[in-house]
């Protein structure tokens, strides 16, 4: 899997064996963005990344992009998230997904929280075309983030319960990594950053079904 994570005070893309710097693929996408206005995003993966290489351009419209995460799975497999608002400021979320290095995109169902609200995602790891874990900014005042997952390619997305307070921590922003370990369990990482300077790490044999528990702590600086 791809995931965004934080490497010193730089935003970085990084599977297992790499790691880009976010900036990288920022410079890519905003050079193809409309000179009159944010109308559309690109989303572009490093050169050296060409297994996952996505060029395709995600027009907009009238709306206005105000943010977005990458989730990557296997060669031509590529997931976004886009945050942004139409043209009377209302928020929108949209995820798509591309099975063919970007050369096509295609809408993908976006997670919804128990109350019905679909918030903006600032995270989205997937692990293959069918399993996935992403989250939300939490609401106003709650120090932890919403956190959605999915076995069935999206079909539904589920809210598992993480005892996030059981970490100790005082809170958490996003997801940043998901994977599979050598024991059969599945590995969710969390940051703090930029606020905090801890990792926290989930495990759980079911991601939709069995309870999660803390694996981990770790300082990152």
């Amino acid at each position: 899997a791809i995931a965004q994570c934080l490497v010193g005070s730089e935003m970085c893309i990084r599977d297992r064996l790499h790691t880009w710097p976010s900036s990288t693929v920022r410079k890519e996408a905003t050079s193809q963005r409309s000179t009159n206005g944010p109308r559309s995003a690109s989303i572009v993966m490093p050169k050296r990344a060409q297994s996952w290489q996505t060029d395709q351009l995600l027009m907009l419209g009238s709306d206005t992009l105000t943010d977005w995460c990458y989730g990557f799975a296997g060669t031509g497999q590529g997931y976004a998230a886009l945050n942004g608002t139409d043209a009377n400021g209302a928020p929108w979320v949209k995820v798509f997904q591309t099975l063919d290095h970007g050369a096509s995109w295609e809408r993908f169902p976006t997670p919804k929280a128990a109350d019905g609200v679909v918030r903006p995602l600032n995270g989205l790891c997937f692990y293959n075309a069918g399993i996935a874990v992403a989250t939300a900014p939490g609401d106003d005042g709650s120090p932890w983030p919403y956190v959605f997952a999915t076995t069935d390619d999206g079909s539904t997305w589920v809210e598992p319960d993480v005892p996030f307070a059981a970490s100790g921590q005082t809170g958490a922003n996003r997801l940043t990594d998901l994977y599979f370990s050598d024991t059969g369990q599945w590995l969710v990482t969390f940051t703090q950053a930029p606020e905090g300077t801890r990792e926290l790490v989930f495990e759980t044999s079911d991601l939709t079904h069995a309870p999660w528990t803390l694996s981990a702590l770790h300082d990152i600086s």
